[in-house]
């Protein structure tokens, strides 16, 4: 799924929100923009759950380096003595690059399975998981694709927080929102979105949703309408990938 949503790119290119006709080539154009950004970036700017190889070589170390942004961590194996623990996460708030031994142990040379949830924010406020103040009105069963909530229109900065392609996070799962209706107070989502697991959820479970880096946004948001009115003969558009030059990491993805 896309870093923004399409109701985001169609209101920024002035398209009437109600207007589907050109649903097909905003997606597209919304689907190429985000693969330039992360390509250029080189980080996944979504969160979505993994489970990614690390090696260690050369002297034993306390430190292992991650070859991706580390939002939450699940579990660690090493694949011969089983799950490890005694870890620390650095830096000490997410997104984390590093797995820390905390209890006098190393990383020994080899291979390191590393489960959790991967991608990158920016770290300022608003960024990230943001609670959404809602909350499941009625328990959902992990097949269930319409989730009630208590105001389906309730508006968020910069437009309505439960737009389409909002992604969400109910429990441990996460959830994409493919509509919404405002008379029944109902969404109707892609369940276990971002590699997470569809399970049941009660009344009363928190709602967030996720909100990408305004950098990223934005220039996600340029990049696509760009390209979008490219599709009319205009011509592709100079990559403007210096802007995105800040957010870059440098060390190779795994």
């Amino acid at each position: 799924m896309p870093i923004v949503t399409l109701d985001a790119l169609r209101a920024h290119l002035g398209i009437p929100a109600g207007e589907s006709a050109e649903n097909a080539r905003l997606w597209t154009a919304l689907l190429a923009a985000d693969s330039e950004a992360e390509r250029f970036a080189n980080r996944r700017f979504l969160p979505h759950y993994a489970t990614r190889n690390h090696a260690a070589s050369g002297t034993a170390t306390l430190a292992l380096a991650l070859a991706d942004d580390l939002l939450e961590v699940v579990s660690v194996s090493d694949g011969s003595n089983g799950l490890l623990t005694g870890l620390g996460l650095a830096p000490d708030a997410a997104p984390h690059d590093r797995l820390l031994r905390t209890d006098g142990g190393l990383f020994d040379t080899g291979l390191y399975s590393v489960s959790g949830v991967w991608g990158w924010h920016d770290g300022s406020a608003g960024v990230g998981w943001q609670a959404t103040g809602q909350t499941v009105s009625s328990g959902v069963a992990a097949g269930d694709v319409l989730l009630s909530v208590p105001d389906a229109d309730a508006l968020t900065v910069g437009g309505t927080l439960f737009e389409v392609g909002a992604l969400l996070r109910v429990g441990a799962e996460f959830m994409a929102v493919l509509a919404a209706d405002a008379a029944l107070n109902r969404l109707t989502v892609s369940r276990a979105a971002q590699g997470s697991t569809a399970t049941a959820h009660s009344a009363g479970t928190a709602i967030h949703r996720w909100q990408p880096a305004p950098l990223v946004s934005a220039w996600v948001l340029r990049r696509a309408a760009a390209l979008y009115r490219a599709a009319d003969g205009g011509g592709t558009p100079a990559f403007e990938g210096d802007v995105l030059r800040g957010v870059r990491r440098l060390t190779v993805r795994g």
